[in-house]
């Protein structure tokens, strides 16, 4: 199955860093963003596990390691750019 034409694992690394990046964006600095970005990764690391249980899948610790990677560099980049643009 197409659905970019782009890595499998780059698809993993995107959508984790922009789902990341609007969570943190949308909640600001009221969440803590470990949480946001752990939940991210713990989500990630759960529909891995959860490919176990359906036919013609299997679970991937590369594929884990992308999306929780994803997740981590878009929460970190929305945060940077969230304080830079708040006043001092």
């Amino acid at each position: 199955m197409v659905r970019t034409g782009l890595p499998g694992r780059l698809e993993h690394f995107v959508a984790y860093a922009g789902s990341a990046a609007v969570a943190m964006a949308g909640y600001g600095m009221s969440r803590g963003g470990f949480q946001i970005i752990g939940g991210f990764g713990a989500y990630a690391g759960l529909l891995e596990y959860l490919q176990h249980f359906s036919s013609g899948r299997h679970p991937s610790i590369a594929d884990f390691a992308a999306s929780a990677l994803g997740a981590l560099c878009g929460g970190l980049a929305s945060a940077i750019l969230m304080h830079r643009r708040l006043p001092v």
